[in-house]
C-alpha cells in the first residue's frame, strides 16, 4: 500500500490553505476591532471636549458677568424699567428729507463719429437745449436744519 494517496495530499493541501485563510482573516478582523475602538474612544473624548466648552460658554455668558463687562468697559450703564419708552407720543417724529422743487433736467449731446468743422459745433450748440442750475439752498436754512438735527428733530 501506498503511504501517501494523492488525495491524502490534495486534503493536507486544503487543509492548510483553508487553516492559513482562516488566520489571515482573523487577523484582518482584529485589526478592524482595533481601529474600531480606538474610533470609539476618539468620539468619547470628543463629546467629553464638546461638554466642556459648553460648560465654559455658559459660564462665561452669566447676565451678571456680563453686565459688569458691559459697564466697566464700554461706559453703558444698565437700563432700567422705567427709561423704556412706553407711550406712542414720546416717540420723537422722525426727520423727512423734503424732495427737490423740480427735477434736474439732464440732456445729452450729440456726438458725430466723423471729423467735425467749426460749423457743426456752432450748429450743435445751437440745438443744445440749455439748462438752468438748480438754485442754492441758502446758509440761514442749512444751519435751521443743523439746528433741528442737534436739538434730537423737535419743530420749531
Amino acid at each position: 500500500m501506498k503511504l501517501f494517496k494523492v488525495s491524502v495530499l490534495l486534503s493536507i493541501a486544503a487543509a492548510v490553505f483553508a487553516g492559513a485563510l482562516l488566520f489571515m482573516t482573523s487577523q484582518k478582523v482584529q485589526q478592524q476591532e482595533d481601529r474600531l475602538a480606538a474610533l470609539r474612544n476618539a468620539s468619547r473624548q470628543e463629546v467629553a471636549h464638546i461638554r466642556v466648552l459648553r460648560a465654559e460658554w455658559d459660564y462665561l455668558n452669566r447676565p451678571d458677568r456680563l453686565e459688569k463687562l458691559v459697564s466697566d468697559h464700554m461706559g453703558m450703564d444698565v437700563v432700567e424699567s422705567g427709561a423704556v419708552i412706553t407711550d406712542v407720543n414720546h416717540v420723537p417724529e422722525p426727520l423727512m428729507i423734503a424732495p427737490p422743487s423740480r427735477k434736474p433736467q439732464f440732456f445729452a449731446q450729440p456726438v458725430s463719429m466723423g471729423g467735425s468743422s467749426d460749423e457743426d459745433e456752432q450748429e450743435q450748440n445751437i440745438d443744445a437745449p440749455t439748462t438752468t442750475p438748480l438754485p442754492v439752498r441758502e446758509e440761514q436754512n442749512f444751519n435751521k436744519l443743523l439746528g433741528k438735527l442737534k436739538k434730537g428733530g423737535a419743530d420749531e
